[in-house]
């Protein structure tokens, strides 16, 4: 059953982003997981959208998928007239697109890698591909 994987992924990624900004926040140094340099990562200016923290935006794409997967779970199919995986492929579309731009400024414009970010990436990645499945959800219409 592929439907448990999407709340997993959720919680990880909302650690993953909530660490982030509590890092940010206090100003203290990231330490990446292989040495990389998230720290210039995080603080460029790419590391905000309209002056808000990508992990900001990203804890609301995790909390939203969260919530979506908890009322499909209690069995509410859809909200005005929306099943829940068109939802959720309705927000993780722009997820894994600036996820997909992030790691091009990586690759391309900064020429530094962050950790925390490549697994952002990859847990975006992974619940856009679920949700393309179709068949994430327990109570989907």
């Amino acid at each position: 059953m592929i439907s448990f994987w999407i709340p997993i992924l959720a919680i990880v990624g909302l650690a993953n982003a909530t660490y982030l900004l509590y890092k940010k926040t206090r100003n203290e140094k990231l330490v990446c997981l292989i040495g990389h340099d998230c720290d210039s990562v995080t603080k460029s200016k790419y590391g905000y959208i309209f002056g808000i923290p990508n992990e900001v935006v990203g804890i609301g794409f995790y909390v939203l998928v969260l919530v979506l997967f908890l009322l499909s779970f209690l069995g509410v199919a859809s909200i005005q007239g929306f099943p829940w995986g068109a939802l959720l492929l309705t927000l993780a579309i722009p997820a894994s697109l600036a996820s997909l731009y992030l790691l091009g400024v990586q690759a391309f414009v900064l020429k530094k890698w962050c950790d925390y970010c490549i697994i952002a990436t990859l847990i975006n990645f992974s619940i856009h591909y679920m949700a393309m499945l179709g068949e994430n959800w327990p109570h989907s219409v």
